[in-house]
This record gives structure tokens, sequence and C-alpha cells, in this order.
């Protein structure tokens, strides 16, 4: 946005009225703000102070002008964009300074959609430790984790964006170290872990479904071939669900390198093992698929081998062929080798890998960045105080 600032002369001096031309993002991304918004705020104030020297609001559709701006310098305009009472957009300028004997200022504004910090409810489980939130129906659905004793923490609970509200979905059973990922359909799936009333790994596979209209939240469904303690998840294009590695058994943790699929379906989930396994099987790593396309490859990357040595080399799996890529076609390996860490598919079909512990139990503070014709380069450093360990990363559709 460029305000354009218009001096005219009155009978009582000069009156200083500011008429913006709005400049906005790409009509249609996500950051227009201009989808539902049914008001704007105009003002201006000085620099580094909340209050507003002067401001008007105006319609959708109406002319956009502030008169009666005084001279000064160190001047801030800031433009807001409401829709359901709610702040939904913003802008500003840089400072600038308005005399009365120097030509008028033309200072930048980009108006965009923005989201802002906000009071909400607390949830009925407010304290867990561990846990995820994965995005269904348009909210997001908490659930998994363990309490302030310990204990797992069985609710699972619907956050409502819209209206800033908890609401609970049902009860999981208890168990530890589960995997949770979302199926193609809108619902989720918790599969593996530690079953709290054997301490044996879960025989059984849980299905979510958080929606609205659901007539069973929370459906359990038996089948040994799941029992993976840790295993890494993620969905297919095909709306599928591939489990990769793992724990088989509590006592003793060597890691698995079996593959299982599972399908949804109306009723029970198709749960197929995979005659493919990794060449490195290990725990505590990561599985990321690469794009939305047809058939797209996952990356395997770090966890642990049976020695509890972060594993260095990354694994493609490549569905269509339901088997991993040799070592021939793919031989790509982490500049630090990790364990516990955080995967993020960016925007430009990279993967940001972030985070973790190496291979004497200390935090990595390098970051890095996956490319399937660049492999693995570092990329930065996290700076000492941001956390690494326990951490969660989320793309902005700008890319950052």
């Amino acid at each position: 946005m460029q305000i354009v600032v218009v001096a005219s002369s009155g009978g009582c001096g000069d009156e200083v009225v500011l008429a913006p031309v709005i400049e906005v993002p790409t009509s249609g991304s996500d950051a227009d703000p201009f989808t539902d918004l049914e008001e704007l705020e105009l003002s201006i104030a000085f620099a580094g102070d909340d209050d507003a020297i002067t401001s008007d609001t105006f319609a959708r559709g109406s002319a956009v002008e502030l008169g009666g701006v005084p001279y000064g310098q160190d001047l801030v305009v800031h433009l807001l964009g409401r829709s359901g009472g709610r702040d939904v957009a913003y802008g500003r300028t840089c400072t600038f300074d308005l005399a009365a004997d120097a030509p008028p200022p033309a200072p930048h504004l980009w108006f965009a959609r923005t989201q802002r910090w906000a009071s909400i409810e607390v949830p009925a489980a407010a304290e867990r430790s561990g846990g995820v939130a994965l995005a269904a129906d348009g909210s997001a659905v908490i659930l998994g984790g363990v309490d302030p004793d310990g204990e797992p923490v069985t609710s699972v609970e619907r956050f409502d964006p819209v209206g800033g509200v908890f609401a609970g979905v049902g009860e999981l059973a208890p168990r530890r170290r589960a995997t949770f990922a979302p199926f193609g359909d809108g619902r989720l799936i918790a599969v593996g872990g530690i079953d709290a009333v054997t301490d044996e790994p879960a025989i059984f596979v849980e299905v979510i479904d958080a929606r609205l209209a659901a007539t069973r939240p929370v459906e359990t469904f038996d089948d040994e071939r799941i029992q993976l303690v840790a295993p890494a998840a993620a969905r297919l294009t095909d709306g599928s669900l591939v489990v990769i590695g793992g724990y088989e058994s509590v006592a003793d943790e060597t890691p698995s390198g079996r593959v299982v699929t599972v399908t949804p379906t109306d009723g029970e989930p198709e749960i197929s093992t995979i005659d493919a396994v990794l060449a490195a099987p290990r725990a505590g790593h990561t599985l990321t698929r690469l794009s939305d396309d047809l058939g797209a490859p996952l990356l395997v990357v770090g966890g642990v081998d049976a020695e509890h040595v972060p594993v260095a080399i990354a694994e493609l799996y490549k569905p269509l062929n339901k088997d991993f890529a040799s070592a021939l076609d793919f031989s790509e390996a982490l500049q630090v080798p990790r364990t516990d860490h955080v995967a993020v598919r960016m925007v430009d079909g990279s993967v940001l890998i972030v985070g973790g512990l190496d291979d004497v139990g200390s935090p990595v503070r390098t970051a890095e960045q996956f490319s399937l014709d660049g492999g693995f380069t570092s990329v930065g450093e996290i700076p000492v105080g941001a956390g690494v360990i326990d951490l969660v990363a989320t793309p902005m559709s700008d890319g950052r």
C-alpha cells in the first residue's frame, strides 16, 4: 500500500489528508486480506506509541481517507481489517516525517491477511507433554502425550479456531510413544506405542473421527502386525498410511525395518505388511512425503540403530514399487546424524531438518535442508536459547 499525503490549504491553516492507495497480495491467495473483510480502520501514531493521534473506520467499498493529520516526526500509519469483530488483516509503514515546509512523503505499506495472538479458554487436559496437534475438518485435534505424573493422556480434544474453543471428542486407550497421522478422508489414526495396561507393544489401532458430524469418534481394531513402538508414519497420495520402523519389543529395543500400510475403509482399516525392509532399521526417525504427486516418494531421515547411535544415511521409500531405492540410486546422508528431530516439507518441495539429539545426546543446532537434486546441505545454526528438543515447526505460505 502506498500512502499519498495531500496537503491542502484551509481557513485555519494547512490540513493534511492521508489518501491511501492499497497494494495487497494476489487475489485468491491465502494472504489476500479482502476475502471477507467488513471494515477497515486507518490510523496514524508516533512510532512506538500504542495510542493513535487520529483514526477512522470505513465500510468495505467506501473511500478511505484520513483527515486532521498533524505535522510531526517519526510518524507511522497503521491499517487494520476486521471481519466478525476480529482483526484479521494488518499493514503498517516505516517511520516518516511530515513537515509543512517539505514535500509530502509517500511511505510504503503492504496490507495483508494476518493472525494475531489472542486469549482462548483452557483445554480440559491443560497439561500434556509429547502430544500432537493434527489438522482435521478445519480444526486442530489434540491427542496423545503424558500428564505431569507421566501417565498417558487419553482425552482427544478438538480446537475450533473460529470460536477459539475446545471440545471433547472421545477417549483413547492409555498408551505411550504412539504415532498419530492423518488419513486422506479427514480421519486420524493412532498406531503403535506401549499399551499402558500390559506394558507391551500395543496390538491395536484406533481411528479417530473428530468431525462435528461423527457418530463414532473413536473406534478400536486389533491387529498384531502394527505392534511397533515409536514408528514413523506418513500419508500417501492415495489417502492411505505407511508406517515404517520403530521397536517391536519393549525389553529388547532393537529397531525394526518393517513397512506396514494402513488403508482407511468404512469399517476396519485394511492393514498389510510390505516385503520391503529398511537397509538401516531405526527408531526415532522421521518420514516425509516429498510432493503431492501420485506415487511421490517418502524420505526416511535419522533415528537410532540397535546400538542407539544416530543413523546418518537417509532412505527413500517408493510407494508405487513398494520398495526402497537401492544404494546405487539413492545414497544421501545427513551432515549431522540425529534422532528425535523434526522434518518439515517446505512449499518448494524441499525438507527442512531441525533439532534433535546427536551421537552423545547433545542438542543439534545445525539446520539442514534436503532436496532430491542437492541432497542434504547445512542452512545455518539455530541460536542458543531457541528450542531444538521437543519442538514443532510449521511452514508458512511465504516459504519461511
